[in-house]
């Protein structure tokens, strides 16, 4: 699963005619191997998306016309339209 390099840190100085200083300096060089993992990104972000955008299409299941929502008489599609609003903004 993972490849080490035989050669990951090295410890080397400059060359007096790169510096501004006319000095010679240490500098140590770090090498790792890193690796993204797409899986992560699926399951957590892409997948729940998916299913509140696929959850925004039943809002067109109700009339727009449809007054049976809660106790501000507000429309059921509405009603559905903010809460999926709320639950991606969160």
């Amino acid at each position: 699963m993972f490849q080490y390099f035989r050669e990951a840190l090295y410890l080397v100085t400059t060359a007096v005619t790169n510096s501004r200083f006319g000095k010679q300096f240490s500098r140590l060089l770090l090498r790792i191997h890193v690796q993204r993992s797409s899986a992560f990104y699926l399951t957590n972000v892409a997948l729940i998306l998916l299913g509140v955008t696929s959850l925004g299409l039943c809002s067109a299941a109700y009339a727009p016309t449809d007054m049976a929502g809660g106790s501000l008489r507000t429309s059921a599609r509405l009603t559905l339209n903010l809460l999926l609003l709320l639950c991606a903004s969160v």
